[in-house]
């Protein structure tokens, strides 16, 4: 059977089939035909992202195998199912940047890509005008999911709405809704470039050979069991998309465990400005006598007395400190395990008075100050001990303020470093399309290199005269000062008036 009969027989897979059930029968029982069924539904809008993204048709064709070879080794991952063709786009357009990045890096495909691209002006997408399709993966990938997901199926793929609601798990309705939103969206976002979508729509789907088809679906039910020989280039986009994938998985654990940890931080802080200590109660104003005649009290009586006062203070003043302490440990549960040293800290309170070693007494009124006074030792052995909880918690929450401080600064820092798009106008430094290809190389080489790896980029409009850079906050300060910079040098020197009078 030729390669071209066995394709055949591998896509005649029933149309109202969901991309869920064939995601499904594809990682459970690795089903060829579910694949190929994929490949034929999504392959030629993934085919004609990567040729508008990379307009040389090998390395569109490297960037279609890799982004299906991907898919096999990740189909199990993707949520929800029914969003496949949306998830297909999205890895489509980050693999072809990939691989415009190491084609624009090797010097010697530099000359080939330059004189093939004359050559392939007439794909699927020529009717777009070429900032149009500069433009439009760039914006089109940053839409919201939902949103993204509608526009790929109905004007990428060239979908009905009602087949496009069946494949999305949609009503009709919620479909049109969505449709409509994410073209205003991207109509809108395409208009800061002076840009406008065509009414025919965006782009027509494009025709991918069998030759082409018939590898791909041999090569992704084989690569996961280790056993497909891929070429080269397809080998190093694939696996450069599939540490890509894995470094934002684990900078979303990050950012989800700084976030966290920042709320507890934040809740602490709250909770320390808001804690509400009780105040020890104003002391009882001594008994007024009924009888005006002097009383003649013993100074044991006295002595009973003061310690009575004495012994209610430190009980208001217990209190309060059990109050404190009380909410402050309610608290700290909910916050962190710290208090789970509380004995730590209670070894390394200060020491208290020794216990009185009182003397045996001969009379009740004695035995009732000895009493009184052993209460009174007890009570300043617990308030002791509460002042020494309170410092010990008072640490703690100066140490969990340092560092939600430092962590706000860390979240600020990066918020610093997330690229950013903005618009130069340079028509006074470049006029035509070489003028700005040399125009950017003075930018990437002037410009700290390290700050073009990852997402940053830049791009000579030549039609508008614009220059479109994705920087950080700092690099696009020294974008901006360095075209400052070659405006002031590109200025005609102004000529000197002659003098009056003169020959």
């Amino acid at each position: 059977m030729t390669d071209l009969a066995r394709l055949r027989k591998l896509v005649t897979t029933n149309d109202s089939t969901s991309d869920a059930e064939l995601l499904d029968r594809f990682v459970t029982a690795r089903d060829e035909s579910a694949f190929a069924a994929l490949v034929h539904r999504h392959g030629p809008m993934v085919l004609g992202t990567c040729r508008r993204v990379l307009r040389h048709r090998q390395d569109a064709e490297d960037a279609f195998q890799a982004t299906f070879l991907v898919l096999a080794r990740r189909a199990g991952v993707i949520t929800p199912r029914s969003l496949v063709g949306n998830w297909l786009y999205g890895v489509a357009c980050r693999t072809a940047s990939a691989a415009r990045r190491m084609s624009s890096a090797r010097q010697t495909r530099e000359a080939r890509a330059a004189a093939q691209r004359t050559e392939e002006v007439t794909h699927d997408d020529a009717r777009l005008a070429p900032e149009l399709r500069d433009a439009l993966d760039r914006e089109l990938a940053a839409l919201p999911a939902v949103y993204r997901a509608a526009v790929v199926a109905c004007d990428l793929e060239g979908l009905s709405r009602r087949d496009a609601a069946g494949q999305l798990g949609w009503t009709e309705g919620t479909l049109s809704s969505r449709l409509a939103r994410g073209r205003s969206l991207l109509a809108r976002r395409l208009s800061r470039y002076g840009l406008v979508v065509p009414v025919a729509g965006l782009v027509a789907p494009a025709t991918v050979a069998a030759e082409l088809v018939a590898p791909t679906i041999q090569l992704g039910v084989l690569i996961p069991s280790g056993e497909a020989v891929v070429a080269a280039p397809v080998a190093a986009l694939m696996e450069g998309m599939m540490k890509s994938m894995s470094l934002t998985k684990l900078k979303t654990i990050i950012v989800t465990a700084v976030v966290a940890i920042a709320v507890a931080a934040v809740g602490t802080a709250g909770w320390r400005s808001n804690a509400v200590v009780a105040a020890p109660p104003k002391e009882p104003d001594a008994p007024v006598a009924s009888n005006p005649k002097p009383v003649v009290r013993s100074p044991d009586q006295e002595r009973m007395t003061e310690l009575e006062r004495e012994r209610e203070r430190l009980q208001h003043q217990r209190d309060a400190m059990d109050a404190e302490r009380a909410a402050r440990q309610n608290h700290e549960s909910r916050a962190s395990v710290e208090m789970n040293r509380r004995g730590a800290a209670l070894a390394t309170a200060p020491d208290v008075l020794p216990a009185p070693n009182p003397q045996p007494v001969q009379n009740p009124d004695k035995e009732r100050i000895v009493a009184l006074e052993r209460e009174c030792y007890e009570l300043r052995q617990q308030i002791t001990v509460l002042r020494a909880e309170s410092q010990t918690l008072s640490k703690y929450i100066e140490r969990m303020e340092v560092e939600r401080q430092k962590q706000l600064q860390r979240a600020a820092d990066a918020r610093a470093a997330a690229p950013v798009v903005r618009v130069y106008p340079v028509g006074d430094l470049a006029g035509d399309e070489k003028q700005g290809a040399s125009l950017v190389k003075v930018v990437r080489a002037a410009v700290e290199p390290r700050s073009w790896d990852g997402d940053a980029s830049i791009e000579f409009l030549p039609v508008k005269q614009l220059l479109v850079v994705r920087q950080s906050i700092k690099g696009h300060e020294e974008v901006a000062e360095l075209l400052k910079l070659l405006s002031s040098q590109h200025e005609p020197k102004r000529l000197a008036p002659a003098p009056a009078g003169g020959r």
